[in-house]
């Protein structure tokens, strides 16, 4: 087994099938002499096109994610919607693990916190962006609108991938800057590495980086709370080797978990 645990997201076949499919409803006379795009974010692109013939990026607001197919996610940021391809095993489980070393320490000493994966954020009343994190934590329970965060999280956390690195390091920073986030680490496993950026104003920022060995001291908790990455790597990597045994099936697994 590889001791590289990154990879990207799985293929975006099956966000191609649902958009193209979605497409077909759409489609003028014209388009059946068009290939229809194999990159997600272009086939989206084409779908808005003939969804919504008089808006283009930049126009969109949180009133259109809810005409868009129910089976695939989007992140609307300033008006611009970016199709949300599915994720990786690695990023999936690097996420539940971070998730479950905040859950614990927020049990454990009962802070007036909560941590939710996954859940749309509106960070500003502009009803222009609406974002995905992988993790975030609020202090503020009048945010909690059921469906949305209603203002900005008070820390967030992104793990890194190819079709999102971009959007990540530099609309979302900007986004999470802009609106009030306090705390925004970057988790990249393909470098081996998390950048934590601290927030001071909405124009003035500090930044430190970490390697995937290290215990980061959490600062929206005081420094208290050190996520030991070192310990999040081993239990990715056992985890992982489970799901390898299973796929090999029982003649493999020997091979597999032997030293």
């Amino acid at each position: 087994m590889s001791d590289n645990l990154y990879s990207d997201h799985l293929p975006a076949s099956s966000s191609v099938d649902i958009l193209r499919e979605a497409f077909a409803e759409y489609a003028t006379a014209d388009d059946r002499f068009r290939a229809f795009p194999e990159d997600p974010q272009e086939a989206a692109e084409l779908l808005l096109l003939r969804m919504f013939p008089r808006k283009k990026q930049g126009d969109y607001t949180v009133d259109d994610l809810d005409k868009l197919p129910s089976d695939l996610h989007f992140e609307l940021i300033d008006g611009h919607l970016f199709v949300m391809e599915s994720p990786s095993f690695e990023h999936q489980t690097a996420a539940l693990l971070l998730g479950r070393a905040f859950t614990g320490y927020i049990l454990e000493n009962r802070r007036r916190c909560t941590v939710v994966p996954s859940w749309n954020v509106r960070p500003d009343s502009t009803r222009k962006t609406q974002l995905v994190p992988n993790l975030l934590i609020f202090r503020d329970p009048a945010k909690n609108q059921g469906r949305f965060l209603d203002g900005a999280p008070d820390f967030v956390i992104e793990i890194l991938s190819p079709s999102t690195r971009k959007r990540d390091e530099k609309l979302k920073f900007q986004k999470y800057l802009e609106t009030g986030v306090k705390e925004y680490w970057m988790v990249d496993l393909k470098n081996r590495r998390v950048v934590v950026c601290l927030f001071r104003s909405k124009s003035r920022y500090d930044v430190a980086i970490y390697s995937l060995q290290d215990k980061i001291p959490v600062s929206i908790c005081g420094g208290e709370l050190l996520i030991d990455f070192d310990r999040i790597m081993e239990d990715l990597r056992f985890l992982q080797a489970g799901t390898a045994t299973e796929e090999a099936g029982p003649d493999q697994a020997d091979l597999i978990n032997s030293p």
